[in-house]
């Protein structure tokens, strides 16, 4: 399942803008264990077998405010972040009881200043 919206419009008129984003990808693979059959006991390893479930959600968002105070002046403020759950380590002959479970965060913060003090210049610090 892929899923998503985006937002967008002015909060204050021709000063303040907010834009907002998410996205949702949600996938079910399914992963084979095949264990080995030794010689000396091949039904040692059988209750590893089986086709497992491995799931991956991976959820990402953004809000940006921008505001305007004047002509000259632009300042931004982007969080973004990033869910990641996920099962994977497992398959072929590596058992679904050796499975990796993750989960990852990931969140960025920009601030961004630009500044155009005369025509054809412009200056901008981020942070």
């Amino acid at each position: 399942m892929q899923a998503g919206f985006s937002l967008r419009g002015p909060v204050v008129r021709d000063r303040l803008f907010y834009a907002a984003t998410y996205e949702l990808l949600a996938t079910e693979n399914y992963i084979a264990v095949v264990p080995g059959r030794p010689a000396a006991d091949p039904g040692i390893w059988d209750q590893y077998a089986g086709v497992f479930k491995a799931p991956n959600r991976n959820h990402t968002e953004l809000l940006r405010l921008t505001w305007s105070p004047d002509d000259r002046n632009l300042l931004d403020a982007i969080w973004s972040t990033r869910f990641l759950a996920r099962e994977s380590g497992f398959g072929g002959t590596d058992a679904h009881a050796s499975a990796i479970a993750q989960d990852i965060d990931v969140n960025t913060v920009t601030l961004r200043h630009r500044w155009l003090p005369i025509s054809r210049i412009a200056n901008e610090l981020s942070l």
